[in-house]
């Protein structure tokens, strides 16, 4: 940090299953996993094609493309981090990329 100061972790999972509700939307449906293989997110729930964005902590656009109902997203391309998922405009999730 700013001053100095610094801290190591050992390293652990996260399974993510915190989700976010942007006016009213339901998420009831909508769940997010990490696979067995860590550079990828399974979404599940989906009942057509969809649209994603993932966001950096600063807000800025870090991915987006098209998620079809089998609901994998790769994020080998992520350097890690703490990122948000939208999908569709509607649904938000919080992930940690290791």
């Amino acid at each position: 940090d700013a001053g100095g100061l610094s801290d190591s972790l050992a390293l652990f999972d996260i399974e993510v299953v915190d989700v976010l509700s942007i006016e009213g939307t339901s998420v009831n449906s909508l769940r997010i996993y990490p696979t067995l293989v860590g550079n990828y997110i399974m979404v599940t729930g989906l009942k057509q094609k969809s649209v994603y964005s993932i966001y950096d902590i600063t807000g800025a656009i870090v991915g987006n493309a098209d998620i079809l109902e089998t609901g994998v997203i790769n994020t080998v391309y992520l350097p890690s981090g703490f990122y948000f998922l939208c999908i569709n405009d509607k649904n938000i999730f919080k992930f940690i990329k290791k």
